[in-house]
Formats: C-alpha cells, structure tokens, sequence
C-alpha cells in the first residue's frame, strides 16, 4: 500500500506584518562595570516587586553601576512613548525592561 506524502502549511496566528522598517537587536554589553543602566517600568503589577532584588543581585556582582528609573506606562499611546524610549535609549548604556503581571 503506498501513501501520498503528506503536506503541510504552517500560519503566524498574528497574521501578516505590515511592511516596514526592521531593526537588529543591539549587541550586549560585555560588562556592566561602569555602565548606567535605564529600568523600564511599564507600571504593570509585580514589576516593583522583583526590581529591588534585581538591582540588589547586580550592584552585588557587579559593584560600580548606577540605575535610574523611567515609568513609561504599558497603556500610553504609542505616540507618547516614542520620545520617552528615545531619551531612555539616548541616556543609557542599557535597559532592564520590567513587565510584570
């Protein structure tokens, strides 16, 4: 008995993506000795609840490296928070992005 081989197509859930610009990820950081590193916190419950622990762990191991904090809520309007991740993105060396549930 012979069989037929079997096709089969796969769909993105999510649809077609609208034409556009892509963009690389940015290469990591190969210390954070030094570094100011930007906290993203999209104000998201449970976000303030790990982020002492985090930043705790890493002046731990790292020592010299200084946060600062942007509350860039997870409801604004896209529009709105360009600019803001701009400056965040044109004041530090990293971001920590919080998005917790």
């Amino acid at each position: 008995m012979a069989t037929e081989p079997v096709r089969f197509e796969v769909l993105s859930p999510r649809g077609a993506l609208p034409g556009g610009e892509s963009y690389q990820a940015s290469a990591g950081l190969a210390s954070l000795k030094g570094k100011k590193i930007g906290i993203l916190n999209n104000t998201k419950s449970g976000g303030d609840l790990l982020l002492p622990y985090v930043l705790e762990a890493l002046k731990g191991r790292v020592g010299e490296i200084e946060f600062q904090e942007w509350r860039v809520p997870f409801m604004l309007d896209p529009a709105e928070k360009e600019p803001r991740l701009v400056e965040i993105a044109a004041q530090t060396d990293g971001v920590i992005a919080l998005t917790g549930d």
